[in-house]
């Protein structure tokens, strides 16, 4: 039997005390010699049995109720199982764990996910003292997450639309991915936590709703338990200000013997920085190019940090002896460039610094950015990967037979010598859209097409195929075109291809025909303005335009009806297209028009002299060579992805073997890197996908946790030849889990506004639930003292003399 407060525990030999008086009392009799005491004497004999009897009950009862009294003062703590026999009621502790990366917060000493799993031992210890049976359930955020996503869609992400409807029954159960399902409370829970003591918090943005809709179908089967659902998390603003996912699914819990709590593990905010992105700034990217590399800071703290520096990491798979290397942090060669210093960053602010990395062969290579060590160090490294190749391949299509003009696209984009641009130029006829297979075409980062007067339905419906599927393409008109190619492009061009994937046509608007640009009476006004966009983005921060020496005298003109609002809903047809170049009379000389997942930019002029002198501007350089980049940037592949981001290698089976390895990056506290053997799946004609995918059936905890790490990882195949062919994959915290700016009470308290609930830190756990079993077990107490006490009263009225009444 153990007390709450040990010292009251003297009490109990306050029980004596009834005995004590009655030894006093009986010593204080005296042997008295009287004849009429004699009959009294006789009747007492007779009933002496059933006097001692009340004597000793009455006596018991006085001393009971000491002892209880006593008992309440001092707070019993019992372990004991009657309390079960008196009430048979059944409680359910439901635990959701928040072990998303911003747990891993060391502010407070230990990290907040340690301070949860604290919490769930202090709440499961305290649980066989209460009344009735406990049972047990805990799932962990991030195991929701993965394998809810692996059931979606590839453009699902963790934010789902708050429109999704609440009754829809989740791809999969709870016990499929709870790490404790609808267990039984032992006398010692220890043996039960050994499951999560080892478990680590995730890299990932897990959110909390989708762990509540898995527990939520369990909680309303569940008739007749009493159910106590415990959010385990950090509170921060951006989890819980304007979560409408969390708001309905909270709303959606089963009414009436249910509890809400929620548990703050974490502590106010305090100094944090974050690797918010690290990219190539350039889109386009080759090997024995130099690559400017943009790395961002941001400061989630409330002080300014001063003299931050960025160390800054090269790796290089380019080497022909490359092999796997499982031990080491990178199977490349690893360089340490100079570091990247910052002065000053403001809490709040963001700084970028840029840095320059030279990789001379083509490869998968790396690029890794390191912040010095702070509370938390998921989100101090950032990756990034490069798949640098020869070249980039660029398809000419000439409708000039002289190709006089093609001249200024070829000196611009691949002028030779020494100036590398890394773009390898071929230039062909129309004929070549026509006979070209589809899959040749794909080879190419991007098409332009220049003074092509027309095309047949063969040649559109690949061009077509191309840039829906991300390609680019560029077209120039020509000075020798006439109003019946101007006619074919409105009757090709404007149209989709039947059975075409992407509805939308190629050319969303009517041409009609070459016009002349007056000349401007102030010679200060260009001829040309260009509006914010990718291509015209170094030329915009000049203090005057870039323009000024640029004339343009000739362009083509297009139907002035569609710059016209109308009730017939002209607006909806152009929101795929929009002017990021016009002339000075606000007609657009350049067009960005969306198909599918690729764009078509319309340049509505010739590279005439006659037309404009533009070819010969040096700004034409600039644009030429940023109009490759974007234009091949809807295919190239991403540098880098949030953790937990879907990963997937497509390659051809004639090529590759369907074998492949991958290394992931190293758990928390390990330096081995854990490795995945996957089997590639068919994916199409002579097409194999490798595919990672967290949901699949048979995963093990490790591959999961290696599956939602951060870090660099290698796939590793073995073409048709033989050799080792190596492809990274680069996965990043998420930045907006280094903020650490917690709800207010108040806020929270209006964003569950109709959902009773109640908050306390991790700290005050302890505290609370030893509280809540006192208040029941109190309770109990009192009731026996207050039947004791009145039974008490009625023994000793029955055990004394009472006159009879008149």
């Amino acid at each position: 039997m153990q007390f709450l407060f040990q010292p009251l525990a003297w009490g109990f030999l306050l029980v004596l005390v009834p005995l004590l008086i009655h030894l006093i009392n009986m010593v204080r009799h005296r042997r008295t010699e009287w004849a009429a005491m004699e009959f009294l004497l006789e009747s007492y004999r007779k009933h002496r049995r059933w006097v001692w009897l009340k004597q000793a009950l009455l006596i018991a009862s006085r001393m009971m109720a000491v002892a209880i009294a006593v008992a309440m003062l001092a707070q019993w703590v019992s372990g004991s199982k009657w309390l079960s026999w008196v009430s048979q009621s059944t409680t359910h502790h439901y635990f959701i764990l928040d072990d998303s990366a911003s747990m891993g917060d060391t502010g407070s000493g230990g990290s907040a996910y340690q301070s949860a799993l604290g919490a769930i031992q202090t709440i499961l210890n305290a649980a066989p003292s209460r009344e009735g049976n406990h049972l047990v359930s805990v799932v962990r955020a991030s195991r929701a997450f993965a394998a809810q996503s692996g059931k979606k869609s590839p453009a699902s992400s963790s934010q789902t639309s708050s429109s999704e409807s609440i009754d829809a029954k989740p791809s999969v159960t709870a016990d499929a991915v709870a790490d404790l399902l609808a267990r039984s409370v032992p006398s010692d829970p220890s043996s039960m936590m050994s499951r999560l003591i080892g478990t680590q918090p995730s890299a990932i943005d897990a959110p909390l709703h989708e762990a509540i809709a898995l527990v939520r179908p369990v909680m309303e089967q569940s008739v007749g338990e009493k159910a106590v659902l415990y959010l385990l998390s950090d509170y921060r603003i951006k989890d819980w200000q304007s979560n409408a996912n969390l708001q309905q699914q909270l709303l959606a819990l089963p009414k009436g013997e249910s509890e809400l709590q929620l548990i703050d593990c974490s502590p106010v905010r305090h100094e944090n920085l974050t690797i918010a992105s690290i990219a190539p700034q350039q889109e386009v990217l080759v090997a024995g190019v130099p690559a400017l590399i943009n790395i961002m800071v941001r400061n989630e703290g409330v002080s300014p940090a001063r003299n931050v520096t960025v160390r800054v990491l090269a790796t290089d798979y380019s080497g022909s002896d490359l092999e796997q290397k499982p031990t080491a942090s990178y199977s490349g060669l690893t360089t340490e460039l100079p570091p990247l210093l910052i002065d000053r960053i403001e809490p709040g602010e963001s700084v970028t610094r840029h840095t320059q990395v030279l990789f001379p062969k083509s490869g998968s290579h790396v690029v890794e950015a390191q912040l010095p060590p702070d509370p938390l160090q998921a989100d101090n490294r950032a990756h990034c990967v490069l798949d640098l190749q020869d070249g980039l391949r660029v398809l000419l299509i000439d409708g000039d037979p002289t190709g006089k003009h093609s001249f200024f696209i070829e000196s611009a984009l691949d002028p030779g010598g020494t100036a590398k641009t890394g773009l390898l130029m071929t230039r062909e006829g129309p004929e070549f859209l026509r006979d070209a297979d589809p899959s040749a075409l794909e080879s190419y980062a991007c098409i332009l097409m220049q003074a092509v007067p027309g095309l047949d339905g063969r040649a559109l419906e690949n061009l077509h195929t191309y840039v829906s599927r991300g390609g680019g393409l560029a077209v120039f008109f020509g000075e020798l075109m006439t109003d019946a190619d101007y006619a074919r492009y409105n009757a090709g061009w404007t149209k989709a291809p039947i059975g075409a994937s992407d509805s939308t046509p190629l050319m969303p608007f009517q041409i009609l025909g070459m016009a002349t640009l007056p000349r401007s009476s102030d010679a200060g006004v260009p001829d040309m303005v260009a509006e914010q966009h990718p291509i015209f983005e170094p030329l915009l921060g000049l203090s005057n335009s870039p323009f000024q020496f640029v004339r343009v005298d000739r362009f083509v003109d297009l139907d002035g009806s569609l710059f016209v609002p109308s009730e017939r809903g002209s607006e909806s047809v152009s929101k795929t297209w929009k002017t990021v170049l016009a002339l000075r009379n606000q007609k657009p000389l350049m067009i960005d028009h969306s198909v599918g997942n690729g764009r078509v930019l319309f340049t509505m002029t010739a590279l005439d002299r006659q037309w404009t002198n533009w070819p010969q501007d040096p700004t034409f350089v600039v644009a030429a060579l940023k109009m490759v980049g974007y234009l091949s940037s809807f295919r190239g592949m991403d540098t880098s992805k949030v953790a937990g981001t879907p990963m997937r290698w497509d390659f051809s089976s004639q090529e590759m073997l369907p074998e492949v390895q991958v290394i992931c990056p190293p758990l928390a506290g390990s330096t081995l890197r854990p490795i995945l053997s996957i089997n590639a799946a068919p994916s199409g004609e002579s097409s194999l996908a490798s595919v990672i995918d967290s949901s699949r059936s048979g995963e093990t905890e490790e591959s999961i946790r290696a599956i939602l790490n951060a870090g660099v990882y290698e796939w590793w195949g073995t073409s048709t030849q033989g050799d080792r062919v190596v492809r990274n994959m680069a996965r990043n915290v998420s930045p907006l889990e280094g903020a650490f700016e917690k709800i207010a009470n108040p806020d929270l308290n209006r964003e569950l506004a109709g959902i009773p609930f109640s908050y306390r830190s991790v700290d005050a756990v302890g505290a609370t639930t030893t509280l809540a079993g006192f208040a029941n077990r109190n309770m109990l107490l009192m009731v026996m003292l207050l039947m004791l006490l009145l039974f008490e009263q009625w023994l000793a009225w029955s055990a004394s003399y009472h006159l009879p009444s008149k």
